[in-house]
């Protein structure tokens, strides 16, 4: 699991069906034309966790890492045991 990121994390324990996770790109939410805000909602078994960033794939690694720090640990005894 070295070197992966929160979403690829995430996408591994889905494959494994540990949970159900999705993914709802909330689109630009504001900010200035040189400095946009886009939203990003990770949902773990449901539950919302949110990200905010300058581009798409920032907000939704944002989010991806919230939901990782919150369910992380849960899935990862699962992972490491394979």
């Amino acid at each position: 699991m070295a070197g992966q990121n929160a979403v690829s994390l995430l996408n591994e324990a889905s494959q494994l069906k540990l949970a159900d996770i999705d993914y709802e790109d909330l689109g630009r939410s504001g900010g200035e034309d040189h400095d946009p805000v886009f939203k990003v909602i990770c949902y773990v078994d449901g539950e919302e966790f949110r990200g905010k960033g300058p581009n798409k794939k920032e907000a939704k690694l944002k989010a991806a890492k919230k939901a990782w720090k919150k369910h992380g640990d849960r899935f990862s005894l699962v992972m490491n045991a394979r």
